[in-house]
């Protein structure tokens, strides 16, 4: 097979990462430890939807989509997308875990300076908000987002457009300036709380406080 022209992976090398499994979900299921995971599309650095997956426990709507005006609806294949109301979940933004999940989706967006990503991650009914952590990232979501597709779509290609315009006109478009690679977030354990969430006691850990911020 020949090699992939600028294949992102040529200058990696093997490598092995074994991260340990999440804790504090639901016992639904047994003993299956069952978190609930929200899938966070990102574009330009600003989060756009939360879609509920895994986790949603005994609430009869299943994938729903949270908006950022707090609006938590859902769609009907077998009634032509049809939009419905979803209350069941509610407690993701009564409990205060969808301002942290905005936030570290956000974050992570930021750090990888990256254009548009989908940001999992799992968070506990009943725990607190601020140990919500990422499950995994996805750079191409086959999630059904319903109608909201075109408008996903359209924000990203606008970015484009919107550079594009700025070089027709003779500007340069904004570069980043962030020198963040990967040797400093590997050994930069404090870079989210103290950079990213600026020692803000309501995005970030008592625990990670104690040990970044004071």
């Amino acid at each position: 097979i020949p090699p992939f022209p600028h294949n992102p992976t040529a200058t990696l090398k093997p490598r092995l990462m074994i991260q340990e499994g999440f804790k504090g979900g639901r016992k639904d299921n047994g003993n299956l430890d069952t978190p609930v995971e929200l899938k966070v599309e990102v574009v330009w650095g600003r989060a756009y939807l939360a879609y509920i997956t895994m986790g949603s426990h005994h609430c009869d709507i299943q994938n729903s989509m949270i908006l950022r005006d707090g609006t938590i609806q859902a769609y009907r294949m077998d009634q032509m997308l049809k939009e419905q109301v979803d209350v069941c979940h509610q407690w993701i933004i009564k409990e205060g875990h969808i301002d942290v999940v905005w936030h570290l989706a956000e974050a992570f967006a930021e750090t990888l300076q990256i254009d548009a990503v989908r940001v999992d991650i799992f968070i506990t009914q009943n725990g607190d908000p601020r140990n919500a952590v990422i499950n995994e990232i996805s750079l191409s979501s086959g999630a059904g987002y319903a109608w909201h597709w075109e408008f996903l779509t359209q924000l990203w290609v606008d970015g484009y457009r919107a550079r594009e315009k700025l070089r027709q006109s003779g500007k340069e478009p904004p570069r980043s300036t962030s020198v963040v690679g990967v040797e400093t977030i590997d050994r930069g354990s404090e870079y989210y709380p103290v950079k990213l969430s600026r020692c803000n006691t309501s995005l970030i850990s008592t625990e990670l406080f104690k040990k970044h911020c004071k």
